[in-house]
């Protein structure tokens, strides 16, 4: 397996693409081609998870993908539409890279989950953007993904989700977020204080404070600005076949955002699979333990998007 990282811009070392290519053998797979997953892991704009990550990766890999993650802008630097850009210039590497990496350049598949699924969701309905292929300097052929893969994502903007009431009193809001400082890679309390607060008691968490601002880099973004980014305006008859999985119990993006591009999708005839698993958290991953964190994000039911997802794409590309 070829395990590296690749650099999309040598002046920006914290954008990269990690590879998990798959060797050929001589004894039985001479010049094989096989198909290609590219990974966008979640994290609100403001970091890349990697509990969505390499694990993904090495899970398709098991399956006979070559697996890349792509580690794309956050927080002051996710401005729009520079991490769209970024998942289009990784697309292209693959494409370039075809021959010598032994890719099928026609069975590329970009996977997201959630701030990750909107930038996979992106590149599934804006390769044909002009702006976007002019940036890439390619053609929107080279920039079209063939299927996309959405789990749990975001889709409709600007991001309205409620804020969230935990379990947890407000006497402990200041180790709430010093935990929140550590699992989200904030670089400061002020920082924090925008996403986790207390009233009536009890600590609140509430992304929206933060993310439609992460996109467009200032408060005063106008509605026009901002809806550019909402994926299911975006959607027409050629958007690649899709298939989307998310909880009922989400309590960080509506399952009415999965409806969303669903909806549009049949609107427009698209081939589309969509699965909602009664319970589970935002962020489950594989919903296995080996990516959980803790106990509440396995989910042996929820866990059956992975397989399910597999024999769609076998399907797809067949």
């Amino acid at each position: 397996m070829i395990c590296k990282n690749i650099l999309l811009d040598e002046s920006n070392p914290k954008v990269y693409v990690s590879t998990y290519i798959l060797d050929n053998s001589d004894e039985f797979d001479t010049g094989k081609l096989r198909p290609a997953i590219l990974i966008f892991p979640g994290g609100g704009y403001s970091m890349t998870s990697d509990r969505e990550a390499e694990f993904i990766a090495l899970a398709f890999a098991a399956k006979g993908y070559h697996a890349f993650v792509l580690r794309y802008s956050v927080k002051e630097y996710a401005v729009m539409p520079g991490p769209v850009i970024e998942a289009f210039k990784t697309i292209k590497l693959i494409r370039s890279h075809a021959g010598e990496w032994y890719v099928d350049a026609d069975k590329l598949t970009v996977c997201g989950f959630s701030a990750g699924g909107h930038l996979a969701s992106c590149t599934m309905t804006m390769w044909n953007d002009p702006e976007l292929i002019e940036a890439v300097e390619t053609d929107s052929k080279t920039m079209r993904p063939n299927a996309g893969i959405l789990s749990y994502p975001c889709i409709v903007f600007p991001f309205q989700k409620s804020p969230i009431k935990t379990e947890y009193t407000d006497d402990m809001l200041e180790e709430f977020i010093a935990q929140a400082l550590s699992d989200l890679r904030l670089e400061s309390a002020e920082e924090a204080k925008e996403l986790i607060y207390a009233d009536e008691g009890f600590i609140w968490m509430d992304f929206s404070r933060i993310f439609n601002r992460v996109l467009m880099g200032k408060n005063d973004y106008s509605l026009t600005d901002i809806t550019k980014y909402s994926t299911d305006l975006r959607v027409n008859a050629e958007t690649p076949p899709t298939f989307i999985w998310t909880t009922r119990t989400d309590q960080t993006v509506p399952v009415e955002d999965s409806l969303a591009f669903v909806n549009a999708l049949v609107r427009n005839g698209c081939d589309v699979e969509f699965h909602l698993f009664g319970d589970g958290n935002h962020g489950l991953s594989l919903a296995e333990e080996q990516t959980a964190g803790a106990e509440d994000m396995i989910s042996p039911h929820a866990a059956k998007w992975f397989p399910l997802a597999l024999e769609w794409l076998s399907d797809v590309y067949k």
